[in-house]
């Protein structure tokens, strides 16, 4: 985590950068330097909230191979016991490495909807490569929709459909509440994560086995 002193310096250069951008093009300026990234995501950690990075598929402005989940394994091993819950967000082409990061880490969870949207007839493979190693629970939805009510809609369907045609998930939404101890449907831990990591319920633990 950066000293006081280099955070200070760093927004400084910040600043001066975006106002001549402001008054050069009208432009804001995004934030690149690593003092203020490592300074913002610390100090996100700190909040207890969840943590979300996209990564993966993207903006075109990004470099595909500095955006791969598996880079971020130091970071993650250094979070494990802060209680805040990290979000991996998109990861395509990358999701089977952030399947293994939310296998192997407590807080991690992962995503990739808004790979779904682009990679047409493969849209069941890709999801169900996703849940090779994604714990059920830890597994994201997101539809990626914008504009239109409908696409949100879709998105949804989608998901369902091919979750069942690729993964027979619908059978984990069958078992009975009362067993399913803490794998609760796709899209569902949204919720809890909202104020941190979810509480575990040992309680009927040996049926949900």
């Amino acid at each position: 985590m950066p000293t006081a002193a280099e955070v200070t310096g760093a927004a400084g250069r910040w600043l001066r950068g975006a106002e001549a951008g402001a008054a050069r093009d009208g432009g804001g300026a995004a934030v690149r330097d690593p003092v203020l990234l490592r300074h913002l995501i610390w100090t996100g950690v700190d909040t207890g909230l969840p943590l979300q990075f996209h990564t993966g598929f993207g903006d075109p402005d990004q470099r595909l191979h500095r955006s791969d989940p598996s880079l971020l394994h130091d970071f993650l091993l250094a979070t494990e016991g802060s209680g805040t819950a990290v979000m991996l967000l998109h990861c395509y082409p990358y999701h089977r490495r952030a399947g293994y990061l939310a296998n192997v880490f407590p807080h991690v969870y992962m995503d990739v909807g808004e790979a779904l949207n682009h990679v047409g007839a493969r849209s069941a493979a890709v999801l169900a490569e996703a849940m090779e190693l994604t714990p059920f629970h830890k597994t994201l939805y997101s539809s990626d929709a914008f504009g239109l009510p409908e696409l949100h809609y879709l998105g949804a369907a989608g998901f369902r459909r091919r979750g069942k045609n690729s993964c027979a998930v619908v059978s984990i939404w069958r078992v009975p509440a009362r067993r399913r101890g803490d794998r609760p449907a796709a899209g569902a831990v949204t919720f809890p994560l909202r104020g941190g990591l979810p509480e575990r319920d040992h309680t009927d633990e040996g049926d949900a086995r």
